[in-house]
């Protein structure tokens, strides 16, 4: 086996962290399509967390030993609000000089907008948001290679089968006229497991993959209606990119076949409609 620089693991875990600035993870994404053997290592090392995350699982405390540690801890239902507190000090007569109750409440005033703002952060744009960056970048890391990097090959109901061992929710392959389910892969999106569908058409590939969303993924800048049905578009990502949820699942679906990203946003919503009625 090759031994690697420590820093080289530290690479590979900031990618699968999506802690690279954005032009160092373009850079490995690059270097993917050109190095099977760090397009290895990184499956392998996502493998591993997915393995953990699988067969770690938390082990919840006897009721017994929960209601005796509730019992040694001491109480505060008869202590004041804090903010009484911070009152009662500032309004105490006190030998010192007055702009120290000044800067005292000044203090206050800063860590409460400061907890407000970090409570209601900006809402993310189509431009600065990631996970538009992640779908796009992994499916050019897993369908650029020599040959397609796939788990599973078959139709629907062998991929469906497949994944219902690997995920958490039920996997569904939609049916795209022109076409053909090559197969599946195991991934991960949020640190969690993913399913990656890939279509082919003469060479051509789509990368549905689907996966537990956070609230975050889906910016209002993005949304866009389509029918009964809301979608969400990245505007700057090349390939582009298309977001959606059925059942607080989410689905996205990119290429890197001629498609414009009306063209895309049409093969998602016939695939929205099928997973809809299911």
């Amino acid at each position: 086996m090759t031994h690697r620089n420590p820093a080289y693991f530290e690479l590979l875990d900031a990618y699968l962290d999506n802690r690279l600035a954005n032009d160092d993870r373009l850079a490995l994404e690059s270097r993917l399509l050109r190095e099977p053997d760090l397009a290895a290592d990184l499956e392998a090392e996502r493998g591993l967390r997915l393995g953990l995350r699988t067969r770690l699982r938390p082990t919840r405390a006897p009721a017994s030993l929960r209601h005796n540690v509730q019992e040694a801890l001491p109480t505060t239902l008869d202590r004041p609000p804090w903010w009484s507190r911070i009152t009662a000090w500032l309004s105490t007569p006190r030998l010192v000089k007055p702009y120290v109750a000044a800067v005292a409440i000044l203090v206050v005033i800063i860590l409460v907008g400061g907890a407000l703002f970090l409570a209601n952060p900006a809402a993310p744009t189509v431009e600065d948001h990631s996970i538009f960056r992640q779908l796009a970048g992994k499916h050019a890391a897993y369908l650029k290679g020599p040959a397609l990097l796939l788990d599973v090959r078959g139709g629907p109901a062998e991929v469906s089968g497949w994944f219902a061992d690997h995920v958490p929710f039920a996997v569904a392959a939609p049916a795209l006229a022109d076409w053909t389910l090559e197969g599946g892969r195991l991934g991960e999106v949020h640190h969690q497991p993913a399913a990656h569908l890939i279509y082919d058409r003469a060479g051509q590939h789509l990368s549905l993959t689907i996966f537990s969303p956070q609230a975050s993924d889906f910016p209002v800048s993005a949304q866009t209606r389509r029918g009964n049905d809301d979608f969400f578009v990245s505007s700057v990502e090349q390939p582009p990119v298309v977001l959606w949820r059925v059942d607080g699942i989410s689905y996205g679906l990119t290429t890197d076949a001629d498609l414009s990203t009306s063209d895309l946003l049409s093969l998602a919503a016939t695939m929205e409609s099928q997973l809809d009625s299911q």
